[in-house]
């Protein structure tokens, strides 16, 4: 039996002083009703084409069609279980060490100061830059995305909505791990701390009894979460509380690197034979994917000091999307009672004012199940007008009265000026 250490600090639980209410959930031994199908003799044992190495807790996650992305020599690379050798999805440079997928593929990495998602096709786009450190990651069913902001203790997770921070709750040690469940409700790990939290509608609790090196946690469709412990292997913990071990019977505990759930399989990495086990569990809930590749322009036309401006947004379909809803924005987290609904991937507002950068919010629907917003803001508007070739706009030095007539055909206010009359 192989016993791993990392070298790393146990951190010291300090709820009382950080104000973090904790509250405790037991543990009731072998036995394996209260996981579900899950049991130790339910895996599936699979062969991988690379290694496993120890202590690259996040290394991977799957999407809902049962692909498993890693990351390798700073690679990112998507497997089919059981189908041979992996492929490239993209260059990078990525760190698996705060990485997660969604059910469409879009993988999503923490790199230095910003997120960045990357789509199954390699496209990179980036999320928000509004943290300076940010650390573990997960997405839910809709699109969301959730991250660790681990610039301070407490740790805060923020929700990030039209590229800013919402803070949702915070923990008292770092996690290394994160997840969300379809109601919202996160979980995070602490392999240092020995610590599995709970945090639901911004009261942090938590979760089980008895850990020792809780590597990674993980969470299903039915709301039973999953923790690889590297003492105890696999735990499943109900929502009533009752912790079940579930490690697959070949597989020793003190192997246990990762679980993550996609689709309807529970996923669970052992690093001493560099084996992936899979179970069917409860379908994680099927959303349609965000628009993509949204980008946002504005036109302006009318004749003298009466012009209007058109808004007009395109985008990329997402995936399962049968319909989409624009809605108009004055700015981030600002947005209008304005709206359309399209089965196209395109829309467009009329008659808007000539001198305000608009935005645009556009979510998929599948049914009447939406998906998590993707945003857009135009630059400065193209002037747009059937009575000669050269217009003027006239700009102001932002933060001062200095102003300059901008003449072209199609004219344009330059870094640091703003809009203020067209003609």
């Amino acid at each position: 039996m192989r016993v791993s250490f990392h070298p790393r600090p146990r951190a010291i639980l300090r709820a009382a002083s950080l104000g973090v209410a904790l509250t405790t959930m037991s543990f009731v031994g072998a036995g394996f009703s209260a996981a579900g199908a899950v049991t130790s003799s339910s895996w599936t044992t699979n062969s991988t084409p690379f290694s496993i190495p120890d202590g690259n807790a996040n290394q991977f996650a799957a999407d809902a069609m049962g692909n498993v992305y890693y990351v390798s020599g700073g690679e990112l690379m998507r497997w089919s279980v059981g189908a041979g050798s992996p492929s490239l999805v993209a260059a990078g440079p990525f760190s698996y060490n705060s990485f997660t997928v969604d059910g469409q593929g879009n993988s999503y990495f923490s790199l230095g100061s910003s997120v960045v998602e990357v789509s199954p096709t390699g496209v990179q786009t980036t999320v928000t830059t509004a943290l300076s450190t940010p650390g573990a990651l997960a997405v839910d069913p809709y699109g969301n995305v959730y991250v660790v902001d681990n610039s301070a203790s407490p740790f805060v997770i923020d929700k990030i909505v039209n590229g800013l921070p919402v803070p949702m709750g915070s923990v008292s040690t770092r996690p290394y791990s994160l997840t969300v469940a379809s109601d919202g409700t996160l979980y995070a790990s602490d392999y240092t701390g020995g610590n599995v939290y709970q945090v639901s509608n911004g009261v942090t609790t938590s979760l089980g009894t008895g850990w020792h090196r809780p590597e990674t946690v993980t969470v299903d469709g039915a709301g039973i979460v999953y923790v690889a412990d590297e003492w105890l292997g696999v735990t499943a913990v109900t929502s009533g509380g009752t912790m079940t071990n579930v490690t697959p019977t070949a597989s020793d505990p003190f192997c246990a690197e990762q679980v993550f759930v996609g689709g309807s399989t529970l996923y669970y990495a052992d690093e001493c034979s560099s084996t992936i086990y899979t179970t069917p569990v409860t379908p994680l809930l099927v959303v349609a994917g965000r628009p993509a590749s949204l980008s946002v322009t504005g036109a302006l036309s009318g004749a003298g000091n009466a012009p209007t401006q058109t808004v007009t947004a395109h985008w990329l379909p997402g995936a399962g999307a049968t319909s989409y809803v624009c809605t108009l924005l004055y700015g981030y987290g600002a947005p209008s009672s304005f709206k359309v609904s399209t089965s196209a991937t395109s829309c467009s507002f009329y008659g808007l004012s000539p001198t305000t950068a608009f935005g645009v919010s556009v979510v998929s629907l599948s049914g009447s199940v939406a998906s998590a917003p993707s945003v857009g803001f135009e630059g400065a508007p193209m002037w747009v007008t059937s009575n000669g070739s050269k217009h003027s706009v006239l700009c102001q030095k932002n933060g001062s009265p200095m102003t300059k007539w901008v003449t072209n055909a199609n004219p344009r206010c330059p870094s640091g000026w703003h809009r203020t009359l067209l003609l």
